[in-house]
């Protein structure tokens, strides 16, 4: 008789922590940067450039297929291209501390340029691993412990990154999250039974699949439309704070213990609520928070300075609201991928995901620079009140689409 299928929490766990391990780097890359180069007077326009480096995430689809052929050959390999990938981004890492923002800028954009290709080759493979790897009760809580250790990371890298360059130095900073890096990665080092592939023949990857699928397609338009106006408000977010008279040991303090808080709390929530109502309810009910979120950060954009109650409060909102979002979101991505090359479409739809990102990031510094902060914050809601009229036109003209949603 077949025992009943159960939570597997060594497994969660595990692609928890390597979740979190590569959005520490992406966070430091995309959150805590931008704060430090505002700190040393770099202006937006520049900032914003800083998210070319998000390159090798849209395009990481590319290398997906040999990548996945590869990994899924032979047992153990998984582990083997976790542990040496990572501790090759640690080595990259480290190599920031020869220089300072304020005088080695290039430099420091060759390192975060490598960092992330090596993270985006690492989450090609981890995103494949978990959606095939895990069991039927797994799968909404692989979405939860993807976007909650993403967020876990994302308050490392961004809050207490700050917290330590504001209070300490630059160099402490990146000792200490490399350290914290190190210890996380002798965590996946002894998970043994964690990372042991079923040995089942893997299916042949091909992009051209992933090209033709309809539900991959479907998933395109979907990012596409619900993504623009909250990737577009992330981007000059922190720089915001600054530019309001908000301090770097400020943000990290709020970043650190707040955000983490209402990240992982928004997570939880978000995912028990997905389990009760699907993605797209969770999703479009999102929406309209984002709207009212954006507006209040409209309204707060008039005032001269912030104070520390309004920031505090601006901040864990945008937090648990894009903590949330991210969970509906890749729960419904999830879905629309196949089991069998889960990582060749992931990696494509998280790949137009990052493209948003990067051209929104980029956009960004400028739309700021010509518009100021005022009219930069009602295009954001104006854009997210286009997706939720949007997104249910969409998902009426794509109802025969045999995808649970």
């Amino acid at each position: 008789m077949q025992k009943p299928l159960s939570i597997n929490v060594s497994f969660l766990a595990f692609i928890g922590v390597l979740y979190s391990f590569q959005n520490i780097l992406g966070a430091i890359t995309f959150q805590g940067m931008p704060a430090v180069f505002r700190q040393s007077g770099i202006p937006p326009i520049q900032i914003g450039f800083i998210y070319l480096l998000m390159l090798p995430w849209i395009f990481k689809f590319i290398w997906a297929v040999p990548l996945e052929t590869w990994r899924q050959k032979k047992d153990r390999r998984t582990k083997r291209l976790f542990l040496m990938v990572n501790s090759m981004a640690i080595m990259a890492l480290l190599l920031l501390t020869l220089t300072t923002p304020d005088v080695g800028l290039y430099f420091i954009f060759i390192c975060l340029a490598i960092i992330a290709m090596l993270s985006a080759t690492v989450d090609t493979a981890l995103d494949g691993f978990a959606i095939k790897e895990s069991n039927a009760l797994d799968k909404n809580w692989v979405n939860v412990m993807q976007i909650g250790g993403g967020y876990l990371g994302s308050v490392v890298g961004g809050g207490l990154f700050l917290l330590l360059v504001g209070r300490y130095n630059w160099k402490l900073a990146i000792y200490a999250i490399a350290v914290l890096l190190l210890m996380m990665l002798c965590y996946v080092l002894f998970q043994q039974q964690s990372v042991k592939e079923l040995g089942q023949k893997a299916a042949k990857q091909s992009l051209g699949k992933t090209f033709a699928s309809k539900q991959v397609q479907y998933g395109i338009f979907i990012i596409v439309i619900a993504q623009l106006g909250l990737r577009l408000a992330q981007g000059m977010t922190m720089p915001f704070f600054i530019d309001y008279g908000i301090t770097l040991t400020q943000l990290g303090v709020i970043g650190s213990i707040g955000g983490v808080a209402a990240s992982l709390i928004a997570v939880f929530l978000t995912g028990l609520w997905v389990t009760q109502k699907g993605p797209w309810s969770v999703l479009l009910s999102l929406l309209a928070v984002q709207i009212c979120m954006y507006l209040a950060f409209y309204y707060l954009s008039q005032k001269a300075e912030l104070t520390f109650l309004q920031t505090s409060s601006l901040l864990l909102l945008s937090s648990a609201c894009a903590a949330a979002s991210f969970v509906a979101l890749y729960n419904l991505l999830m879905k629309l991928t196949s089991p069998e090359q889960a990582g060749v479409d992931f990696s494509l739809l998280q790949g137009v995901d990052t493209a948003i990102a990067l051209i929104a990031g980029i956009i960004s510094g400028a739309l700021v620079q010509y518009l100021g902060y005022q009219n930069y914050f009602l295009l954001c809601a104006l854009t997210s009140f286009s997706a939720l009229v949007a997104l249910p036109l969409l998902n009426k003209s794509s109802s025969t689409l045999k995808v649970v949603i």
